[in-house]
């Protein structure tokens, strides 16, 4: 098996250095922010990953959570699906029902681009690659992302603040979009959460063939190929996704105002280095609360309206 197999290997590496991220004696210097997993080689047939995942990338870890999801963000291959381990510990805005060493966050980034049969792979495989690593680490909920600009920090704290609203149940007609693609469990009965979170990820994988198939139609994906799943009715009424197109819509219009955000931080950031740089030349004394330039006063005003 290990001549037909040879990057088994990377499975118990991957598994050893996430273990090194959660022990006492780990350096700083050597902590990291988030890890891009996906599975081995030769699983692409299987419905179930049982050779195990590797590592295909990490960022480090810094004070700025901003910079470190953009990291994360421009880190993936925005046309394959991947699976992301971001560390969350130091957020403040916990999950109530996280654990003492839940201070990870599960990410499954499946781009439009992925067919349901591959999407729907990416949700049954999430919780053996969360049981190899050790699913006490993790927080109950996690991400769905279909866009790349939705690996943002902004968008990981409006999941914590639709989370502790106590919304409707994903899946269910009163879910909003955002619940549905970005999910967190979190606010879910104890009893009811593993029927919650397969509700999501089935709604997730909903939304990711309806955008490959750019269609109006109100049926679930996989239904004209013989692919749909079992049990699953094609009824308008029954559908949690009747209106399906608006609800792809909402989801692109929320990325753009993601993307928008996060830019205009990044952006206010610059300003303040060149701030900096210009005080520094006329001996001025630099204050961050007294923008000099006008454009950092109006980002700065922008971005604190639309918070």
């Amino acid at each position: 098996m290990a001549e037909r197999h040879p990057q088994t290997h990377l499975w118990p590496a991957l598994q050893r250095r996430f273990g090194d991220q959660n022990s006492i004696g780990q350096a700083p210097e050597r902590l990291l922010r988030g890890l891009c997993i996906s599975p081995l080689d030769g699983q692409e047939e299987s419905s179930v990953w049982t050779l195990g995942f590797r590592e295909n990338g990490a960022t480090m870890r810094t004070a700025s959570l901003a910079r470190d999801f953009s990291a994360l963000s421009a880190m993936i291959d925005p046309k394959g699906p991947c699976y992301l381990a971001v560390f969350v510990g130091d957020v403040p805005e916990r999950p109530a029902s996280a654990g003492p060493n839940a201070n990870w966050l599960l990410i499954s980034y499946v781009p439009s681009t992925c067919t349901s049969f591959e999407a729907r792979k990416m949700a049954d495989n999430r919780a053996g690659l969360k049981a190899g690593l050790g699913a006490e680490f993790f927080t109950d909920g996690g991400l769905w992302c279909v866009h790349t600009d939705q690996i943002s920090l902004s968008n990981y704290m409006r999941s914590l603040d639709a989370s502790s609203a106590g919304a409707g149940a994903p899946g269910s007609p009163g879910s909003s979009p955002q619940q549905m693609s970005l999910y967190a469990t979190g606010s879910t009965p104890a009893a009811d959460r593993s029927s919650a979170a397969a509700q999501q990820e089935l709604a997730a994988a909903k939304i990711q063939g309806i955008a490959r198939k750019n269609s109006q139609t109100k049926r679930y994906p996989g239904a004209d190929d013989g692919g749909a799943t079992p049990g699953l009715g094609l009824s308008e009424a029954r559908d949690p996704l009747a209106d399906a197109t608006e609800a792809i819509w909402e989801e692109r219009i929320k990325g753009v105002r993601h993307a928008y955000f996060d830019s205009c931080s990044r952006l206010v950031s610059s300003l303040e280095e060149l701030e900096q740089t210009l005080c520094g030349l006329t001996g001025d004394h630099y204050r961050q609360d007294a923008p000099v330039l006008r454009a950092r006063a109006h980002l700065a005003k922008n971005l604190e309206l639309m918070r």
